[in-house]
Parts: C-alpha cells; structure tokens; sequence
C-alpha cells in the first residue's frame, strides 16, 4: 500500500514538472483520463462481480485513486506559485531557497532511516517520512527547473 502511495504522488505530481505548458497540460490530460478511468473500471467490476469489492481494500483503492486526483491538481497550482516565484527571485535567492527546502525535507528522512536501521522504529516510519519530505522536495525541484527571469 506504501508503494502505491508513493507511486500516485509520483505520477500525479510529475506532468506538472514537464517544461513547457503545453507537455505538461498534454500529460496531465492522460494523466487524468488514467484517473477518471480507474475507478470507473473498478466500479464497474464490482457490478460485474458484486462479492469482488467487499472490504476495506477496495474503498482504499477508490479513495487513493481520488487522493491522486487532488495531488495532481494541487501539482499544478504548485507550478504555478514555483514559475512565479522564479520570476521574482533573483538566482542567487533561488539557489539558497531550493538548497534550504532540500535540507528541510531530508533531515527528517534521514533521522527516519537512522531510526529504523537501528531498530527503534519500524518500517512505516520510512513511509511517513517520504510523505512528509515529499512536498518541500517537490517543490524544490519545480523551483529549480522553472524557467530562469527573462531579461
């Protein structure tokens, strides 16, 4: 379940980081055709097979697909506030910026990792770590790849 977590913010935040606005709106629409169109399949096999759906597996499966829907919205309401921020800062400000979201989102990982490889936490504690980092390293990397101020 922590790989499909992760492979959701993944997938639904990537379209976003795409160069120019055409690829990214062009992916972002068969990103969001793949989302609309799975749970609708799902839905559909539970009419098919009504004893198939029973249990919390399958609400979690729809509620994750509806989690990927609102990352990969707020992915590119994220693209915006990175490509306007990058219009405002100088480079030298960019550089310090992303630097610092970076170190801000892997100091927790770290100690995460540090944690469970010496046993005093458990596995999922990696998981909530990533969650958690996952934002500010996102938006570290749209902030880098931005387009730099035009002159």
């Amino acid at each position: 379940m922590t790989f499909l977590i992760l492979f959701f913010l993944l997938v639904g935040s990537l379209p976003a980081l795409l160069p120019k606005w055409r690829h990214a709106l062009a992916a972002a629409g068969i990103l969001f055709v793949a989302l609309v169109l799975g749970p609708l399949y799902a839905l559909r096999d539970l009419e098919a097979h009504p004893s198939g759906g029973d249990g919390p597996a399958f609400a979690s499966l729809i509620l994750l697909f509806g989690s990927a829907e609102l990352v990969f919205a707020a992915s590119l309401v994220g693209r915006l506030i990175a490509h306007a921020a990058a219009r405002a800062l100088m480079p030298s400000t960019r550089r310090r910026i992303v630097n610092a979201l970076l170190v801000f989102a892997f100091v927790p990982f770290a100690l995460a990792w540090m944690l469970v490889a010496l046993r005093l936490a458990g596995t999922g504690l990696i998981a909530m770590a990533v969650l958690a980092l996952f934002p500010f390293a996102w938006f570290a990397l749209a902030l880098r790849l931005a387009a730099p101020p035009q002159k």
